[in-house]
């Protein structure tokens, strides 16, 4: 006669008791970024995407962001045409860009690249990280919602931001409003309506007499989301150097932004 072991005995008591046997929780894994931080040739062809003195040092940020968090490991990259591929992009669940200029991606990298977010996956631009980077790429800006057209409001300016939407992931350590001293960003392309806006900054105090403001609806955005396909998109323009990436707040905006971004933390937000 076959034995029946004491688990199966027990497991029906257990059960109609109300009770479960402890069972060890499974440790998530930690999502896997990749950091692009090349500067690719100026979009009239000459020189090359301007060079933030910070871009080495996001790198160490974001890689003690993640083991601080446990939520994400990164790796770095100056390569586009060797990263942004279908082949090795399978190893990652969100790219992380510090970059400008144009990357020297051929039409099938763009390819495989728009069809990878498009899947699911999420891209996050910080400061120039995407908007500044690819103009001659239209689609690519279409997956940002705008590009860099100017900063009349140099670094080291103070400005009044207003928190959008305080409930966001990346937003929760702000008030409504706040002072923040970064170099300030107008869009192109830029409708307010075709993102979820987090961060904005606040004509009533802003200096719109400087040269190069281009908006005349007076909105600026500093920070959005929005969905590409099944991808998930974060663009934060705050960044421009190593005071504002020391600064605890921004930093938990950047890791709550990567960790919505490559599908950790769920956020729905309503974008046309």
């Amino acid at each position: 006669m076959a034995r029946i072991s004491r688990s199966c005995l027990l497991l029906p008591l257990l059960a109609a008791l109300g009770l479960t046997p402890a069972v060890a929780k499974k440790t998530p894994r930690p999502r896997r970024i990749l950091e692009v931080i090349q500067n690719g040739p100026a979009r009239t062809g000459v020189g090359f995407g301007f060079h933030h003195k910070v871009t080495d040092y996001t790198v160490q940020v974001l890689q003690q962001i993640g083991k601080e968090s446990g939520a994400f490991t990164v790796d770095v990259t100056q390569d586009a045409r060797a990263t942004l591929n279908a082949v090795n992009l399978r190893r990652y669940d969100a790219v992380v860009f510090y970059s400008t200029g144009e990357l020297p991606m051929t039409a099938r990298e763009k390819r495989e690249f728009m069809a990878w977010v498009k899947a699911g996956h999420g891209v996050v631009g910080i400061h120039c990280g995407g908007t500044d980077t690819n103009y001659t790429w239209p689609q690519w800006g279409q997956m940002w919602g705008g590009y860099f057209d100017n900063h009349p409001w140099k670094a080291g300016s103070t400005e009044w931001e207003i928190n959008a939407d305080p409930n966001f992931p990346s937003q929760r350590q702000w008030p409504k409003e706040f002072q923040w001293t970064d170099e300030f960003y107008e869009f192109e392309n830029f409708h307010r309506n075709q993102v979820h806006v987090l961060l904005r900054i606040d004509p009533a105090k802003l200096d719109l007499s400087l040269p190069g403001v281009h908006r005349t609806d007076k909105f600026f955005a500093s920070a959005w989301v929005k969905y590409w396909g099944r991808g998930r998109v974060f663009y934060t323009a705050l960044g421009h150097d190593e005071t504002t990436w020391n600064n605890p707040a921004f930093r938990k905006q950047v890791e709550m932004g990567i960790r919505w971004a490559d599908g950790e933390i769920p956020y729905k937000v309503k974008v046309p």
